[in-house]
C-alpha cells in the first residue's frame, strides 16, 4: 500500500516534530522535491505534505508583501534604525529559516548564480538553524538584516558562515553580533574563522590574527591565555615543538625525529594552572603542526609525553594546539605528587 496515501497518526493530525521535518525538505530543496516523496520520508499523507507547503509559500508571500509596504508606506529615517540578534530556537526556527533560505535565493538569482555564493551552503545552514547554534539580526521592521552560524567545542567556538546586507554593511552589526554571541557563550576563549580576502583588513583591525599565511584562517582570544616561555620552569607545564617553530616550514618534522632528539630543538612551554578538579583555569593556545612533540614536565622532570591527539581529545584545530578545561584533564597516571 502506498504510504503517501495513508494515516499515520491514530488521531490523523501532524506532529510538531513531523510538521518541521516537511519544511525542512521543501526549504532545502528550494522547492523542488514533491509532495510524494516527502510524504515517503517521513511518512505522513500527501495531503499534509500540501497544507505545509502551502503555508511556507504563503509565509513567503507575506513576508515580500509586508516588506515592498513597508518600504513605500511606512518608511522610517536612516537615524532610527535599530537592529536586534536573535538566537534561534524552537518557537521561531521556520520563521527564521524560511526568511534566510529566501534571502539566500534571491541574492544567488540577482547575482547571477556565481559559485561561491552562500546558497551552496544551505545544508550547513539548516543544520546549524536545526542545532539552535545560529542566529539572525533584524530591524525595527522585523526585515532580515544578516545571519551568522557557528559551532562550538569547550572554550573555541568556531563561525562557520556569517553574513550581513550588503545595505546594512559597515555599521557595526557583525560587532554586535559577535558581542551576543560571547554574552550568551560566556566559557568562549578563543573565536576562530575562515575569512574572505577581501574582508580580511577589516577583521585585523578588530584584533583577528592569521593563523598562517598558506590559509584564510583568523583567530582571535577573548580571555586571558597562557603566556609562552623560553625556559623550563618550576611546577607543572606543558612543553611544544612543531614544524611552525622551524625557520623554514617545508623541512620535514614529525614527532618521532624530536622525541629522539629533544635537546636540539628549541621548545616553547607553557605555565599550567589547574582548578580543583584537575582542569585547566587559563587556556593554552599555540600555533602547532599535526605531528608536533607534546611533554608534560612537573618541576623539571619529563611525566609523560606524545602527540597531541594521544594526550588530549580534540585539542588540535586548523594548525593550532588548544587546550582548555574541555580538553585538559589531569590524569592520575602522571603522578604529580
Amino acid at each position: 500500500m502506498d504510504k503517501s496515501n495513508t494515516s499515520t497518526s491514530q488521531n490523523d493530525k501532524l506532529s510538531e516534530e513531523q510538521a518541521l521535518k516537511i519544511r525542512e525538505l521543501i526549504i532545502k530543496s528550494n522547492f523542488e522535491i514533491s509532495d510524494a516523496q516527502i510524504a515517503q520520508i517521513v511518512d505522513v499523507n500527501k495531503s499534509d505534505v500540501f497544507k505545509q507547503r502551502k503555508v511556507i509559500i504563503q509565509q513567503q508571500q507575506q513576508i515580500t508583501t509586508l516588506q515592498e509596504t513597508e518600504r513605500l508606506h511606512n518608511e522610517i529615517p536612516e537615524s532610527q534604525n535599530q537592529f536586534y540578534n536573535i538566537f534561534i530556537n524552537k518557537q521561531n526556527l521556520v520563521k527564521y529559516l524560511s526568511n534566510v533560505m529566501l534571502y539566500l535565493d534571491l541574492d544567488y538569482n540577482n547575482q547571477n548564480k556565481p559559485n561561491n555564493h552562500f546558497q551552496n551552503n544551505k545544508d550547513t545552514i539548516c543544520e546549524a538553524f536545526n542545532c539552535n547554534t545560529a542566529m539572525v539580526v533584524v530591524n525595527n521592521k522585523d526585515e532580515l538584516v544578516g545571519y551568522m552560524i557557528w559551532r562550538i567545542c569547550g572554550q573555541r567556538l568556531e563561525i562557520d558562515i556569517a553574513e550581513v546586507k550588503e545595505e546594512y554593511r559597515g555599521r557595526g552589526i557583525f560587532k554586535n553580533m559577535i558581542q551576543a554571541i560571547l554574552d550568551n557563550y560566556v566559557d568562549v576563549a578563543v573565536l576562530i574563522g575562515s575569512i574572505l580576502p577581501q574582508s580580511q583588513l577589516v577583521f585585523e583591525r578588530m584584533g583577528w590574527v592569521k593563523i598562517d599565511q598558506d590559509s584564510n584562517n583568523f583567530i582571535k582570544t577573548i580571555k586571558p591565555i597562557s603566556q609562552q616561555l623560553s625556559e623550563l620552569p618550576d611546577g607543572l607545564c606543558v612543553a611544544v615543538f612543531s614544524k611552525f617553530d622551524l625557520l623554514d616550514q617545508k623541512k620535514y618534522l614529525d614527532y618521532y625525529i624530536i622525541k629522539d632528539n629533544v635537546n636540539k630543538y628549541k621548545l616553547k612551554y607553557f605555565k599550567i594552572d589547574l582548578d580543583e578538579s584537575g582542569r585547566l583555569n587559563i587556556p593554552i593556545v599555540t600555533k602547532f603542526e599535526y605531528e608536533g612533540y607534546i611533554g608534560i614536565f612537573f618541576n623539571k622532570q619529563l611525566i609523560k609525553d606524545g602527540k597531541a591527539k594521544q594526550l588530549f581529545k580534540n585539542a588540535t584545530y586548523k594548525n593550532l594546539l588548544i587546550l582548555d578545561k574541555q580538553n585538559f584533564v589531569m590524569k592520575e597516571e602522571w603522578n604529580i605528587k
